[in-house]
């Protein structure tokens, strides 16, 4: 269950405010339909990294890279994934301190917002996972609880002819709307990390698959809920989710909850960065070959908080590259690399059982 909690907020974190606005760019009033055929890959993925695991117990897929393709080229491959950890934890920050800076404390240093949430992170990390398994089942809980009660109370400004009509252009703009969903989808791959701690090993696929359900479930909530309040206004918003709790007014004492929302996503936001922070220092520490991470810890949070503020010169270009040239790059690390890597084991297996084979026959 613990897996589950983890692998929650790497995806809802930053989708819940984030991705029905790229959604509708591209699917329109089916951006509500998008979540359900970008899950596909979600279960793709969870089925590569379980069954990798499976063949190769013990070992994160920075290790084991190294059995399936060689030393060079695993390694190589390794430091790719590697980087890709430092990389995404500077977007889940920079879109962190963006919010915070511009939103809520807009005289405070960037540096500052963003090396004290690296600071906070660090002591998760330097707990192991464990500890960020036991942060998910605190934190988890409380954010998709909330979410439902925010769900709820917005029930009555929704209108459902907001969503009509359905699929009226078929279901390419719902396609073309899973495209950048996909990105929060292929962060499955991070469960490498966590599979080999598992105590109960033959539920680590059923509490993976479990995961992608829930993860799909709420974003498609999400995304519905914000186009039967918006309709076609929601492209026109950065954080129609944010903007929706605006709408929350129970007799006249109950309002104002956009503060709720923004501790439901600071709260996320921490578990997220932690969890790619974790992969960042773990996969390191294995691709050196060190006894164990802790020793990364300090370097690589400065470099999360200094490429944070280096990965672009303002909002409005960061924006830009999140919506374009973001989604291609993962595409090209978090689904090539895994689907390369098990196709690479498959091959070697093929070719292990038909010597085998040979041998016998001989």
């Amino acid at each position: 269950m613990q897996l589950a909690f983890l692998m929650y907020p790497v995806i809802i974190a930053t989708g819940d405010l984030t991705a029905p606005v790229l959604t509708v760019k591209f699917a329109g009033r089916d951006l509500w339909i998008s979540p359900f055929i970008a899950s596909f890959l979600g279960f793709i993925i969870v089925f590569i990294v379980n069954q990798l695991h499976k063949w190769y117990p013990g070992k994160t897929m920075i290790q084991y890279m190294e059995d399936i393709l060689g030393t060079v080229f695993g390694k190589l491959l390794g430091a790719l994934l590697v980087m890709y950890c430092l990389y995404s934890g500077t977007t889940v920050l920079r879109q962190y301190f963006e919010l915070i800076a511009g939103g809520f404390l807009p005289e405070t240093p960037v540096i500052v917002i963003s090396a004290s949430m690296v600071l906070v992170c660090s002591f998760a990390v330097r707990g192991g996972g464990e500890v960020l398994a036991r942060l998910s089942q605190v934190i988890v809980p409380v954010i998709f609880l909330s979410w439902i009660i925010i769900f709820v109370l917005l029930l009555p400004d929704m209108k459902l002819i907001r969503m009509l009509p359905v699929m009226e252009k078929g279901i390419q703009p719902a396609l073309m709307g899973a495209v950048p969903l996909l990105t929060w989808f292929d962060h499955f791959w991070l469960l490498s990390f966590f599979l080999p701690m598992l105590n109960e090993r033959q539920k680590g696929l059923k509490w993976s698959l479990i995961a992608v359900v829930v993860v799909t479930l709420v974003l498609t909530a999400i995304n519905l809920m914000v186009l039967l309040i918006f309709g076609s206004l929601t492209s026109s918003l950065t954080y129609p989710a944010f903007a929706a709790v605006r709408y929350i007014s129970i007799a006249s004492f109950l309002t104002r909850l956009e503060s709720v929302v923004m501790a439901l996503w600071v709260a996320g936001a921490f578990l997220k960065l932690s969890i790619f922070y974790y992969g960042l220092t773990m996969g390191a520490a294995q691709w050196l070959k060190l006894r164990d991470h802790h020793s990364l810890i300090f370097p690589m949070g400065i470099l999360l908080a200094l490429y944070s503020i280096w990965i672009s010169p303002s909002l409005q270009e960061f924006a830009h590259f999140m919506s374009t040239s973001n989604i291609f790059f993962n595409y090209s690390i978090e689904m090539a690399i895994p689907m390369f890597v098990f196709a690479a084991a498959v091959i070697r297996r093929i070719a292990a059982r038909d010597g085998q084979a040979a041998l016998r026959r001989t």
